[in-house]
């Protein structure tokens, strides 16, 4: 593809409000320093994105922003030139040297019934602001959650997306509390599977201690016992949080572990 293909694709993905799409393509269509400015831009549009169905921006502010974003990528267009333009794979068929430090995106599927939305949100907003510490070291925490899949087509199920992401992700993290859903039970068997037969995806699994009343306890409590049954079966077991500071901590702790241990590359979050 040639300089001018491919600003031309980029301005029909920017002009349909489609900058993820733009994103993607210049993701796959760029390499040496012009790549690494494109992995800053996914990480941001990633950021906004969050950061507007958490109500943390306006819509205005979103589209404002976004707007800027779309012009600085059309400003990276016009600077690169077609040494930049291709896959690694191009680049090498043509004897160009290629050593761009790329970021590391480390894929984390967060699962959870309805009931823990919040916990879910918090814990969304607590990588964002490890991102931040992350982004000048080139590593990239990349969070996937349901709502993620809400606008996908799939002829098979937005269940098998999920599940295909699982398969892909590095760290699987489940959340329960006072129930387990059928599709979240199926997620966690998915990412157990997974990690049988690859060793990845890492698994981490959270419950939630609080009281409650018991005039809110419904049937559903039963799928949350058999939950823990079948943990202890796996030999698996649960941590307990009483709240997200104690929830981000502890996975922020592992995070580091799993670092130390040489089997996820990424430095130390401090």
């Amino acid at each position: 593809m040639t300089k001018r293909e491919l600003t031309e694709l980029i301005r029909s993905y920017i002009a349909g409000g489609k900058l993820d799409k733009a994103i993607e393509l210049l993701l796959d269509n760029t390499r040496n320093e012009a790549k690494n400015d494109v992995i800053m831009f996914s990480a941001r549009i990633h950021a906004l994105n969050r950061d507007r169905r958490f109500g943390v921006i306006t819509d205005e502010t979103h589209r404002v922003q976004t707007a800027r974003l779309a012009s600085s990528i059309l400003g990276v267009l016009d600077e690169i030139d077609d040494a930049d333009i291709g896959t690694a794979e191009q680049s090498n068929s043509r004897g160009i040297d290629t050593e761009p430090r790329t970021m590391k995106r480390i894929k984390i599927f967060l699962a959870s019934s309805a009931e823990l939305k919040e916990d879910r949100e918090q814990f969304e907003l607590h990588l964002g602001r490890i991102n931040k510490r992350l982004i000048d070291k080139f590593v990239f925490l990349e969070l996937i959650v349901w709502e993620d899949f809400l606008d996908a087509m799939a002829k098979d199920g937005l269940q098998n997306e999920y599940n295909r992401a699982i398969k892909n992700c590095d760290i699987f993290v489940m959340l329960f509390f006072t129930k387990v859903g059928i599709y979240t039970k199926e997620e966690f068997q998915t990412a157990v599977g997974q990690f049988k037969a690859t060793r990845k995806p890492f698994i981490f699994t959270y419950f939630k201690e609080a009281n409650i009343s018991t005039a809110n306890i419904t049937p559903d409590i039963i799928t949350m016992i058999q939950f823990k049954e079948t943990l202890k079966a796996l030999g698996h077991y649960p941590t307990n949080y009483k709240n997200i500071e104690g929830l981000c901590l502890h996975f922020e702790t592992q995070l580091n572990k799993l670092a130390d241990g040489g089997f996820i590359r990424l430095e130390n979050l401090n």
